[in-house]
């Protein structure tokens, strides 16, 4: 699938505290669709001037980039000067000549106008409005925007807002657009307004990604060297927007609500991530042009070897930042735990609705075969199955476990209790396809090869910290594979 983008295209005088270089290649637009293209076919809408250099225009060939929407016209190309202080964070704007961009309409080529997946770079809301009321059946439409917009257009930026599937801003934007100082308020609240996803830019401290009920934390992948941030978060707009089109997603998967499935938008910011890595290693576009996509999948592989597992959206948050201020590449995984101490799996399965699909999970475990000895296996089967069928019928993936041991049991007899609700959880793992963690036969090799039992458990049926670890690490492998 084509990825429509629009937006500006510029030629760039960045001053670093090391280097100055002039006539760069830049613009929203230029940056989003070079990232775009290491995923899929691009047709670019923009303006330049006579002077836009030719060999400019071969590059965007050369990336499968169609160029009929560009229009090319007598006067001199938008130029932008800017300088980064010695942090790399803040940038002054030095000048800026609109050029032949003050008068730009993008009207669409025919060819563009059944564009299913459309990526509205940074620029004025009245041309991303234009633009979108020339699209017959956008499928899905994502903008990014600005704190310019915010301040001297707001009303037709949330106009737009309430059109776009998937709304792309930074951290001040973010706050400045809703008025709340927590992003994670910020961003549920964006979503409030239209948008199904909600991505906002943290620069060096990575990315927040909203959409479907579910929150992902996506940090940057950590550099030693960054040349010049200038066209970063187009870039990861750009890679991100690639990406989804490069999935060739089907009406199916948007269903009614027009929601692209939350698991494609969370790889889809990591892809935007590192692209936008390479992007800032050089000046303009100097890096993307030798990157490959092998280096891509590299990066990619290799950005994010650390999982962390948190309570609550905001304490995922402040993880990330302390280990982003380590340099420790990693992903937030967040967890919401529902269980009940105690509880068998009758109860469980009677508030199965309300505590676990309501909110709307990526992955959802079920244990309670240690408890559900009371209840027998026929009672436990129907519940555990109510469970399994409702998680699935959710498109929520499912795993099962197997009872840690009970000292008390008498675990070499396959009839006991025990044993035999362990085999139960096995079967119905294999029955409904799905995930299993066999937490019990753990417990018994751990055993056959010389550790007592009791050195793995706190209490007569309750592991400690060594026994908690067999389970961690084989619920770690799943989420590898």
């Amino acid at each position: 699938m084509s990825l429509l983008v629009l937006g500006s295209i510029a030629l760039d005088t960045v001053k670093t505290p090391i280097e100055e270089r002039a006539d760069l290649l830049g613009g929203s637009a230029s940056y989003a669709a070079v990232a775009a293209s290491f995923f899929s076919p691009v047709n670019l809408v923009g303006i330049v001037g006579e002077d836009f250099p030719k060999e400019n225009i071969e590059f965007f060939k050369s990336r499968n980039i169609d160029l009929e929407g560009m229009q090319v016209v007598p006067g001199k190309t938008f130029r932008w000067s800017g300088e980064y202080m010695w942090d790399m964070n803040q940038r002054e704007t030095r000048s800026v000549e609109l050029n032949v961009f003050e008068n730009f309409t993008p009207d669409l080529p025919e060819a563009y106008r059944s564009a299913r997946m459309v990526l509205l770079g940074n620029i004025a809301p009245a041309l991303q409005h234009h633009v979108l009321d020339q699209l017959t059946r956008p499928h899905f439409v994502i903008a990014d925007t600005m704190d310019l917009w915010i301040n001297i257009a707001k009303e037709e930026l949330l106009s737009l807002i309430a059109r776009v599937d998937m709304l792309i801003l930074n951290d001040g934007e973010a706050r400045e657009l809703t008025g709340e100082t927590s992003l994670i308020k910020a961003g549920r609240k964006i979503r409030e307004m239209g948008p199904s996803a909600v991505a906002i830019k943290k620069g060096e401290h990575g990315c927040l990604l909203f959409g479907d009920g579910q929150f992902f934390s996506c940090p940057a992948y950590p550099l030693e060297d960054i040349h010049d941030p200038t066209g970063a978060g187009d870039c990861f707009a750009g890679g991100l927007a690639g990406y989804l089109a490069s999935r060739h997603i089907s009406d199916a998967d948007l269903a009614e609500k027009k929601e692209i499935p939350f698991e494609y938008l969370r790889q889809a910011v990591v892809e935007g991530s590192v692209i936008a890595s390479f992007n800032v290693e050089s000046f303009s576009m100097d890096r993307l042009r030798e990157v490959t996509k092998a280096d891509i999948a590299e990066r990619y592989e290799s950005g994010q070897p650390v999982l962390v597992g948190t309570v609550s959206v905001e304490k995922s948050e402040l993880v990330s930042r302390l280990l982003q201020m380590r340099g420790i590449p990693h992903a937030v995984l967040n967890v919401i735990v529902t269980a009940i101490g105690g509880e068998a799996s009758d109860r469980g399965a009677a508030r199965f609705e309300r505590d676990v699909l309501a909110l709307r999970p990526a992955v959802v475990s079920i244990d309670y075969s240690l408890n559900d000895r009371r209840l027998g296996l026929e009672k436990a089967k129907a519940n555990w199955t109510a469970m399994i069928v409702a998680a699935k019928a959710a498109g929520i993936k499912v795993i099962l476990l197997t009872p840690t041991p009970d000292q008390s049991a008498k675990l070499d007899d396959p009839q006991d209790p025990l044993n035999l609700h362990a085999e139960q959880v096995r079967a119905l793992a294999k029955e409904h396809d799905v995930l299993l963690v066999d937490s019990l036969a753990l417990f018994k090799a751990k055993v056959a090869a010389g550790t007592p039992l009791k050195d793995l458990m706190s209490q007569v049926n309750h592991p400690n910290a060594a026994g908690h670890a067999l389970v961690t690490a084989a619920l770690l492998d799943l989420f590898r594979k």
